[in-house]
């Protein structure tokens, strides 16, 4: 049988996206009150873009050997040997995860990685398929 790679886009919640899309507001607000919009348009005009990158290209993809996790330019590639364990939690810490419904992955330096898959049902049945060794509290 062919060993396949899943990919899993994260959850994103509504609440996080208007914390996170909401400083935009502020270019209109400068230029009603005339306020320096210019320089906001710029500022926050490289702040939509990644913002954006990261709420268009958070994912996680499980290889046979590794976890790889993207948030728009930031990379990691965590090797599946690597994982402790894993569990559910709404831990809000900063993350690679658009979404408080998220899962603790616990590593072997004692690391953790805080990730949000979008079906993780899906995403706990293929990791734990590929990481026999890790204890699931799920």
């Amino acid at each position: 049988m062919k060993d396949i790679d899943g990919y899993f886009p994260s959850d994103k919640d509504f609440w996080l996206g208007l914390l996170v899309w909401s400083p935009l507001l502020l270019v209109p607000y400068e230029a009603i009150t005339g306020g320096p919009w210019q320089t906001a348009s710029i500022a926050l005009g490289i702040y939509a873009l990644l913002v954006g990158w990261i709420w268009l290209d958070t994912g996680y993809r499980i290889t046979k050997d590794s976890l790889h996790v993207k948030s728009g330019p930031f990379r990691f590639i965590v090797p599946l040997r690597s994982i402790r364990g894993v569990r559910r939690t709404s831990n809000p810490l900063s993350a690679p995860a658009l979404s408080v419904h998220r899962l603790e992955i616990a590593l072997e330096n004692g690391r953790l990685i805080l990730i949000s898959p979008k079906d993780r049902e899906r995403f706990i049945v293929m990791l734990r398929s590929r990481c026999p060794h890790a204890h699931f509290e799920v």
